[in-house]
């Protein structure tokens, strides 16, 4: 189970359970945004010491912000950063 925070553009994704162990291969392929209000300029995503910029596209009629393949893994803490 995912948690999140969203304070202005910055997200923060974190483990409910800090004690749980899940071991994968799995990485997060997509992220979706409806109802972003502009096309970002920069994307960056966190994980441990490991930092991404990731592609994105914005579509303006539809306020949708699409990140692909940002690359953390489903069972790390991460953020993600628009600016």
């Amino acid at each position: 189970m995912i948690l999140f925070r969203i304070n202005v553009f910055f997200y923060l994704f974190r483990s409910l359970d800090s004690t749980a162990k899940f071991e994968t291969d799995a990485w997060i392929e997509r992220i979706v945004i409806l109802g972003y209000p502009k096309n970002p300029s920069r994307v960056t995503i966190n994980s441990g010491d490991k930092q991404a910029i990731p592609l994105h596209s914005y579509h303006d009629a539809s306020q949708t912000l699409i990140i692909r393949r940002p690359g953390p893994s489903v069972t790390t803490d991460w953020t993600l950063t628009l600016s």
